[in-house]
């Protein structure tokens, strides 16, 4: 469980360039190179920009480490992902289609259990 600069710079660079985060994060160069070259700390503040721009946990940025909770199979990033390249209306679209999904299926489950085990 490393969190030391230059460990946050290296999942940084498991996430994208660095150029990326000097445009999207507004931190310059010179401050991720100070964290990768010196081990310097970054700013709680930097921290919080790279894991929102990434959509990563502070707690995996930080660390390394995920809480099992937060854990993903690679289905369910997968669909995560696409799901964020949607507009709204598709997203709302989406959503409708799996609660009637979701609906169908505990149907069926609450039919399954009131029925009697022939003999």
């Amino acid at each position: 469980m490393e969190s030391s600069g230059k460990s946050i710079v290296e999942r940084m660079c498991k996430l994208g360039e660095i150029k990326e985060y000097v445009l999207a994060c507004g931190i310059p160069s010179s401050t991720i190179s100070n964290w990768k070259n010196r081990d310097s700390s970054p700013k709680v503040s930097d921290i919080v920009k790279i894991a929102t721009y990434k959509k990563v946990s502070l707690e995996w940025l930080i660390t390394g480490q995920e809480k099992e909770s937060e854990k993903l199979s690679l289905d369910e990033r997968s669909m995560l992902e696409a799901y964020r390249l949607l507009d709204e209306k598709d997203r709302q679209e989406l959503k409708a289609i799996a609660e009637l999904k979701l609906s169908l299926n505990m149907s069926r489950l609450g039919e399954g259990a009131e029925e009697e085990p022939s003999a």
